[in-house]
């Protein structure tokens, strides 16, 4: 952790200070390797909004975080689902690229 920190010109934390640190946050990112959730409502401060994007597999965010007000939790099949959409609409205009190419070329007897 320290290296990254480090690398990002950031600040490693021990997860004994997790409170504290999303008491000063708006945003926080987890990808551990833990087997199970290690985000609860109780390491959450009540009265900020946070914003969790959730990268790891299990989830480290708790599924009770998501009935909590202040709280949006966005997870990694949030984020494939965004990359699929994006992937299909892609495909399709790679389609309709290619008929305007064809068109083009036609003109030319290609």
């Amino acid at each position: 952790a320290q290296e990254l920190a480090k690398e990002v010109n950031g600040t490693a934390a021990r997860f004994d200070d997790l409170y504290n640190l999303l008491k000063e946050s708006s945003i926080a990112f987890s990808a551990t390797s833990a087997p199970h959730a290690i985000i609860t409502p109780d390491k959450i401060p009540s009265d900020r909004n946070i914003l969790f994007a959730d990268l790891a597999v299990p989830y480290d965010v708790s599924d009770e975080v998501d009935i909590m007000k202040n709280v949006k939790v966005l997870r990694l099949d949030f984020f494939e689902k965004i990359a699929n959409y994006n992937k299909k609409n892609k495909e399709k205009e790679i389609l309709k690229a290619d008929k305007i190419i064809h068109k083009e070329l036609e003109k030319f007897n290609f």
